[in-house]
């Protein structure tokens, strides 16, 4: 069975999200997501990324199994927890509608999105 880990770590800067995306939608495509569901991952990585935007660097790990991406957001410094507020309870919302799973802590968001069988 595939099991790879990569992680990627970006200041906290709007600038970086689009390679994070890039890489993120390249990876789901050798996985064997369709167009759709690669679109999905990209914005929920987005989302994700956006949360997170708040001084300190972020993490981002994404781990293969099989036919399965684990993504995890996070924030490099321990003691910063992710931005609260209007915008980011609407980065829950789309977060949950895109991927399979999700969960939110203080200072980090993990979600898993599984290549449907046709």
């Amino acid at each position: 069975m595939n099991r790879d880990c990569i992680q990627i770590i970006i200041p906290s800067k709007p600038e970086y999200v689009s390679t994070v995306r890039l890489a993120t939608s390249s990876m789901a495509s050798h996985v064997g997501f369709d167009v759709e569901a690669i679109e999905d991952l990209r914005v929920a990585i987005s989302e994700a990324c956006n949360m997170m935007m708040a001084g300190t660097d972020i993490k981002i790990e994404v781990k293969i199994d099989g036919n399965c991406m684990q993504i995890t957001v996070e924030k490099v410094d321990q003691d910063i927890q992710y931005n609260t507020g209007e915008r980011e309870e609407m980065g829950k919302l789309i977060l949950s509608t895109l991927v399979d799973e999700v969960e939110f802590t203080g200072r980090r968001i993990c979600f898993k999105k599984t290549v449907e069988e046709p």
